[in-house]
């Protein structure tokens, strides 16, 4: 597109022509993805279409994502300071 030409168009529009673009190429990377990695994505194919997704994608939206439980203890064994406390 001519320089000038592009100076004259409205900022909000330019935006949406580069986010438009964007997309076009995130979708053109999973297109290619998907077949290159053919399996993989048949695999994934069956999970969406398992009778017990929709049950637990409505779980995960309800309970959010599984938490990690991490315990920190002092290291009593190796530390002399730890007499002191």
């Amino acid at each position: 597109m001519p320089e000038d030409v592009v100076h004259h168009m409205p900022e909000d529009f330019v935006l949406y022509l580069a986010n438009q673009q964007m997309r076009h190429t995130a979708l053109q990377s999973v297109s290619r993805a998907a077949k290159v990695r053919n399996d993989r994505f048949c695999e994934f194919t069956e999970l969406v279409n398992s009778p017990t997704f929709d049950a637990e994608l409505a779980m995960a939206r309800r309970f959010g994502p599984p938490s990690c439980f991490l315990t920190i203890a002092p290291d009593d064994v190796h530390d002399p300071a730890i007499v002191w406390a």
